[in-house]
């Protein structure tokens, strides 16, 4: 007797299987979404550095209009014919795209946050992935399945609406238990 025989013998492959099939690999879709997201949302938007103009020795008018362009620093001339920097004190994003790093304003110096977003939702996936397998001896599969959706559907609205960035940082961590089902 093979392994079809055995299938065919306890029912085969009836409507109510589809079923749970269907809704089960349902919540796969949005694990597979959730996973994903940073690399759409983390896009870093074309942007202009805005510096402060209000120095002594500052000659912006020298420069070309684009110049400052996805830098991280006006460069300028000063008197004494050296190259010097000002640091932006705001940028103005030029793309119509809304994502994470042009909300939270997470260029330059605080470019480094895309990495550790990413790093966090790792963690609490790993931290999901051992929870599910004790959750899914503990309460059966279907219910630990429905558990880590519900996490994963909440920790996205909620990341949605995060005031900042640390706040999104911890989000995305209940998101990577709620993938880790």
């Amino acid at each position: 007797m093979g392994l079809e025989d055995l299938l065919n013998d306890a029912g085969g492959l009836g409507r109510f299987q589809i079923v749970n099939l269907l809704i089960f690999y349902l919540g796969k879709l949005f694990c597979g979404w959730s996973m994903f997201q940073m690399t759409f949302a983390g896009i870093v938007p074309d942007f202009l550095c805005e510096g402060s103009t209000g120095g002594d020795n500052l000659d912006l008018e020298a420069l070309p209009v684009n110049s400052t362009s996805n830098l991280c620093y006006i460069p300028f001339n000063t008197s004494d014919l050296s190259l010097g920097k000002a640091e932006c004190v705001a940028y103005n994003y030029t793309s119509p795209y809304k994502t994470v790093m042009k909300d939270f304003d997470l260029v330059c110096r605080r470019g480094w946050v895309k990495a550790t977003l990413t790093s966090i939702q790792m963690a609490g996936l790993m931290l999901g992935c051992m929870a599910a397998g004790h959750l899914g001896d503990t309460l059966g599969r279907w219910k630990s399945n429905l558990i880590f959706v519900i996490i994963l559907c909440l920790g996205n609205m909620a990341a949605a609406f995060s005031p900042g960035w640390e706040v999104f940082a911890v989000f995305r961590f209940v998101i990577g238990v709620g993938i880790g089902q």
